[in-house]
């Protein structure tokens, strides 16, 4: 899979090159980008909770690690192994698919702005890390759905047994109010698939 997703995204061994390139422009402004980032997470009541204030400096140490990573691998099997141990590890903690984009849309912005400013260079630049980027994405979500198909699967058989010979349409919801399960009356009744509802705050829920 990791050799078919990087030639099917046409990722190159000079694009590997340019992107080892931006490796001093990186270490030098990735440390200010998750400074900020940070602030904005702390800013933001859904998923605020997440991050504690003692274990931001780890985080920002670790995140700090990927982008530094990112523009030095060679996109193969190990690499693409983790990146999925990224995505199990976010949809243990509760982060949503569409935060992580978010967060790593924001983070990209900001790397963005210390890319080579001769215009053949900063398209080349930007070519190689856009699609290192989404070849990341591709295993991080491959292991989001994995993980929580795997979730789903537990808490449906703990919920059969729990709601067992209801008819009652049910739902069991987290600690944080979101949605774990659905019984199938409550899917009918609702007219939706499971999907939709999984991790969905009650109150939008209702």
């Amino acid at each position: 899979e990791a050799q078919t997703r990087r030639e099917f995204l046409g990722l190159t061994d000079h694009d590997l090159r340019v992107l080892e390139g931006l490796q001093p422009a990186f270490k030098a402004v990735v440390p200010d980008v998750l400074r900020s980032f940070y602030e904005l997470v702390a800013t933001t009541p859904s998923i605020r909770s997440l991050v504690n204030d003692d274990v931001v400096e780890r985080l920002q140490v670790a995140v700090g690690a990927y982008w530094i990573d990112l523009v030095a691998e060679r996109f193969d099997k190990a690499h693409a192994a983790s990146r999925m141990r990224i995505g199990v590890i976010h949809e243990r903690i509760g982060l949503a698919p569409q935060f992580y984009l978010v967060g790593l849309a924001c983070q990209l912005r900001g790397l963005l702005r210390v890319l080579p400013r001769d215009p053949v260079q900063m398209t080349e630049a930007i070519s190689a890390l856009v699609r290192a980027v989404f070849f990341d994405v591709t295993f991080v979500l491959d292991a989001y759905m994995d993980a929580r198909a795997a979730s789903l699967l537990q808490i449906g058989r703990f919920a059969g047994q729990v709601v067992a010979g209801l008819a009652n349409g049910i739902a069991i919801a987290d600690a944080r109010d979101r949605v774990e399960y659905a019984n199938e009356q409550l899917l009918q009744l609702l007219g939706i698939p499971a999907g939709v509802l999984h991790r969905l705050p009650v109150d939008e829920a209702l």
